[in-house]
């Protein structure tokens, strides 16, 4: 989809320690804490590719939302809320404001608190019997609209922010020093990378283990195995 940056709040967790003592703090946590094995599991090792960012209640993300001058929508089905399917887009959003989309949880939608800090409310129109889509599946439309609308956010990252991220990048695509010498300089000349436009076919291998079938590993072995580092192409 091509977004980087995801933050996550507790929720009830957040509630369930105010007022707490620093040992039933620590027991709370570390019941609500998923595991290694749990994560890799459900996110299907993804999050080794994004920056993460956790916060124990909503007050708290609202309040670094705010320091960081991002705008704040949320997706709620009220009345009042802007269509995503309208053909007009809002024009307040542009230039080098950044926009925060608040994904509520699939029981309840969103609190009280980012209802309050939203400067608008966005929807998807359904028909039929259900006025709810899944929860991945409605952030992955949210998104997919608000990048139709707001192209300029697509590729926003900074040239240090671009670098951070494939040095830290690095230890999962490379899982021994041989790879890392091979990938070093494609990590030093990142703009001789194909692209999507001249790639034939894409990394499917996450951290957790490759979900690829076979042949699709085969095949990208072998385009893997043709292609030649930037630092020992020959020169004419």
């Amino acid at each position: 989809m091509g977004v980087q940056h995801v933050w996550s709040v507790a929720g009830t967790l957040g509630e369930k320690l105010r007022g707490r003592r620093p040992r039933d703090v620590r027991s709370l946590v570390a019941s609500f804490a998923p595991t290694g094995s749990q994560i890799a599991a459900i996110g299907k090792g993804a999050d080794a590719w994004l920056s993460l960012r956790s916060f124990e209640t909503p007050g708290e993300c609202v309040a670094a939302l705010r320091a960081e001058n991002w705008t704040i929508w949320v997706a709620a089905d009220d009345e009042d809320a802007l269509s995503l399917a309208s053909s007009r887009r809002p024009n307040d959003v542009g230039g080098d404001r950044k926009l925060a989309i608040v994904i509520g949880r699939e029981s309840d939608g969103i609190c009280a608190e980012f209802a309050e800090a939203a400067e608008r409310r966005v929807c998807l129109p359904l028909g039929g019997f259900t006025t709810s889509l899944n929860l991945s599946v409605a952030t992955a439309l949210i998104v997919q609209r608000l990048f139709d609308w707001f192209p300029h956010f697509r590729g926003d990252l900074s040239p240090d922010e671009k670098a951070a991220l494939r040095l830290s990048w690095r230890d999962h695509l490379a899982k021994n020093t041989t790879a890392r010498e091979r990938l070093a300089p494609w990590i030093e000349h990142p703009e001789l990378v194909p692209t999507h436009a001249t790639a034939h076919y894409g990394d499917a291998r996450v951290s957790s283990g490759s979900w690829a079938p076979r042949r699709v590993r085969e095949r990208e072995a072998a385009v893997l195995e043709s292609a030649t580092p930037p630092a020992q192409q020959q020169t004419g």
